[in-house]
């Protein structure tokens, strides 16, 4: 397998040059096909997300990511005794054209709206998702 074989596969494509060398370090380390498998299986189990919070390639590999442990990040997380929240429930995001929008988001947005400034078309959408 090849490096390019790993960029095409990969979310983020920034910094190619640095995602190169780190990849040949962890295939040293842990062999081309660990790393391609380790990315197939993230790239199912992790949450849609804005680019920015994915990270760079080379961070990626850097930090051996490639051998989470991707069946506890398919699982729901579990409710938390100490603050009483569901993630899945209580932290739910709507999505609008790729970007991730809260309840207070679009809270916010309303404000706006009411205050006479001009709000953009997904942001009215998010709003409409959450029925404000």
């Amino acid at each position: 397998m090849t490096f390019e074989v790993f960029w095409e596969t990969y979310p983020r494509k920034v910094c190619k040059q640095a995602a190169e060398k780190s990849y040949a370090k962890a295939v040293k380390a842990h062999g081309a096909q660990k790393i391609i498998k380790g990315l197939e299986q993230w790239n199912k189990v992790r949450r849609p997300c804005e680019p920015h919070f994915i990270p760079h390639a080379s961070t990626w590999l850097n930090q051996g990511r490639y051998l989470d442990d991707f069946a506890a990040m398919a699982s729901p997380a579990p409710w938390n005794q100490d603050t009483g929240l569901m993630p899945d429930k209580d932290l739910t995001r709507r999505w609008v054209g790729g970007i991730a929008y809260t309840y207070v988001d679009a809270l916010g947005f309303r404000q706006r709206k009411r205050s006479g400034m001009a709000i953009s078309a997904e942001e009215a959408e998010a709003m409409r998702l959450w029925n404000l």
